[in-house]
């Protein structure tokens, strides 16, 4: 039968404040506090159910299709680039646009052309249309170094033109995160240390017109509202991270909010509607693989190691000692608990499930 369908659409979001740093197999995990309940949890009872089996190892491969690319319509958009880049240096910006334009409506996923265009719409003062062709190559290409200074240049002008000394800051805090990144992705060292001069002069103008305003609400005490929680991870160096960041999301301002008592990776967790977060094993380099629970509490900014009381362990014991496993929250018959499913440790991958419910 018909369905309707809905339309996933992705996009990259550039936010204000100090971003987490890179990392892998950290925690995401969306916070409510719009509706918060009063009391956290802080004991668990555990109970066990254990589901034997083995570990499904097919995979199923659908045919793909590849739609071949016109090589005669991407030499022409090119050729169109090229003679916006000599409109360009002539400094004929509108007519580069025009030419950018038709260049990116024959290939509109190329990122160069969005990042041609933001510089000729940015000579031409229209900041706002700089700005988002800047993020429209970030989209199709989050690894080009020169994407994110098409952005922060932008971002940087947005900013001398406003009034608004609170919408300045955010804007260079956005272009500041934009420039370390073009820092972190260039390729050639001129061209890094080109950025790491221009993301000086941007930070230190941040910093002289901060000295200006009072706190913002980042820098105050969590008010209510929807945040989205990174917990440790892995960085590429091997390093197990503990730091605590928060993204306000009616802002889209990042801010520190501390560390938890040890560093941890490939941990999980989930929210509940008390607004605490449930966070459950996890490896913290070595051999030390968790298998307890901990509750964090954003409000608080506490981390609470929580009393295990287990049921029927004589006949099923303590689960093994976990990283990567998949775990949900559900409420039934007003009983919250916390279903864990799988996971890895350094001998087995593991198939077992097991229930946790919670208890003030």
């Amino acid at each position: 039968p018909e369905t309707n369908k809905s339309k996933c659409v992705w996009s990259t979001l550039r936010c204000a404040g100090p971003s987490p740093s890179p990392r892998e197999m950290h925690s995401a995990t969306l916070i409510n506090l719009t509706y918060p309940r009063e009391n956290g949890f802080d004991t668990f009872v555990l109970e066990y159910e254990t589901y034997a089996g083995e570990i499904p190892m097919k995979s199923c491969e659908g045919d793909e299709t590849v739609a071949e690319d016109s090589d005669s319509s991407k030499e022409k958009a090119k050729l169109y680039r090229e003679e916006g880049n000599r409109h360009f240096v002539s400094k004929d910006y509108a007519q580069a646009t025009e030419m950018y334009s038709k260049a990116i409506n024959i290939d509109a996923e190329n990122a160069m052309y969005y990042a041609n265009r933001s510089a000729a719409y940015l000579k031409q003062e229209k900041v706002e249309a700089a700005i988002l062709d800047a993020r429209r190559a970030i989209e199709r290409n989050s690894r080009w170094a020169k994407a994110y200074y098409r952005e922060a240049m932008a971002l940087k002008n947005k900013s001398e033109a406003t009034n608004d000394t609170n919408t300045a800051i955010m804007d260079l805090e956005q272009a500041v995160t934009s420039l370390q990144r073009a820092i972190e992705l260039a390729e050639i060292e001129s061209e890094r240390n080109s950025y790491e001069k221009i993301c000086l002069q941007v930070a230190n103008a941040l910093k002289n017109l901060a000295k200006t305003q009072n706190p913002k609400k980042s820098d105050q005490a969590l008010s209510s509202g929807i945040y989205l929680m990174i917990h440790g991870g892995k960085m590429i160096d091997g390093t197990i991270l503990k730091d605590v960041t928060l993204l306000d999301l009616s802002i889209m301002q990042w801010h520190n909010h501390g560390t938890s008592p040890s560093s941890l990776c490939g941990h999980s967790s989930i929210s509940l509607d008390s607004g605490d977060v449930i966070i459950y094993g996890g490896w913290g380099g070595n051999l030390d693989i968790s298998d307890s629970f901990s509750v964090y509490s954003p409000k608080s900014n506490r981390f609470i190691d929580c009393e295990q009381v287990i049921k029927n362990a004589a006949d099923v014991g303590m689960p093994k000692p976990r990283f990567s496993c998949c775990m949900c929250s559900y409420n039934l018959e007003n009983e919250v608990s916390v279903m864990v499913f799988g996971g890895v440790n350094f001998e087995e991958d593991l198939c077992d499930s097991f229930k946790v419910t919670l208890a003030d």
